[in-house]
């Protein structure tokens, strides 16, 4: 007759955890794992959707912008983007006064006099 093995059965992976048995500790509290990955994906989501929304508001101004402004503001082809007229790295913001409607070719003349001027400073 065969002895019964008493060995504690090995982890179907090494080092994998245990999600319901681990504690982990966050900003001086005590989760287990399974709580905290929990947690996290929710945090996660909120994120996502606060994103989302910035990015829906975001396209409404544009839109705005070229409903109101339909032709650019330097030449008189069709408006097809929108453009920060300072720019956010120099301390302009995205609202609406600070935005214009303006065709590819002159966005794109814009922002290459732009980024010399920032290379001539550096």
């Amino acid at each position: 007759m065969r002895s019964k093995r008493t060995e504690p059965m090995a982890q179907p992976w090494p080092g994998t955890l245990d999600h319901k048995q681990t504690v982990v500790r966050v900003r001086g509290k005590r989760l287990r794992l399974e709580q905290y990955l929990i947690a996290m994906r929710q945090a996660l989501s909120v994120e996502k959707v606060r994103r989302q929304e910035e990015r829906r508001a975001g396209i409404r101004l544009r839109r705005q912008v070229l409903t109101e402004e339909p032709t650019c503001r330097y030449c008189v082809a069709p408006a097809t983007q929108v453009d920060h007229r300072l720019a956010i790295a120099s301390g302009g913001t995205s609202e609406r006064s600070n935005l214009a409607a303006l065709c590819a070719t002159c966005h794109r003349a814009k922002s290459q006099r732009e980024r010399k001027a920032v290379r001539f400073w550096l």
